[in-house]
């Protein structure tokens, strides 16, 4: 079996706390340079995510690992907010409004996964 994933939400911590998907991990964008060159390899398995559809700091991690050589790198743009919508394992109380707010996908030149290859990757590597 290859690397495991590795799901990283790049809101700030208060925002994590309240919701996050289930198995994630939450490095800030502002940290999240330091966070890959301390603790990740260039070929781990990382998705990153943020609130929903219309937040644009998962692609900004994502260029920003591409940068430091990361290239094993995909973004769930719907976020926490679909993954929410979808009702898939969350951990928080879950209170934040953008959560109910509905959004279409916008195409923003980054590497995607949808939520329910997500998902399907997580069961696999037994993180659901």
């Amino acid at each position: 079996m290859g690397k495991p994933l590795i799901i990283i939400n790049v809101l700030d911590q208060d925002s994590y706390n309240d919701c996050h998907i289930k198995g994630s991990i939450n490095v800030p964008l502002d940290k999240l340079a330091e966070y890959a060159q301390k603790n990740l390899e260039e070929n781990d398995q990382i998705i990153i995510y943020c609130a929903s559809f219309s937040c644009t700091a998962s692609d900004q991690a994502w260029h920003l690992l591409q940068e430091h050589g990361f290239e094993n790198v995909v973004v769930y743009s719907g976020g926490a907010a679909q993954w929410f919508q979808l009702q898939f394992p969350m951990e928080g109380a879950c209170q934040n409004a953008y959560l109910g707010r509905q959004e279409n996908p916008q195409d923003r030149g980054v590497p995607t996964i949808s939520a329910q290859e997500l998902k399907k990757k997580m069961e696999h590597d037994s993180i659901l």
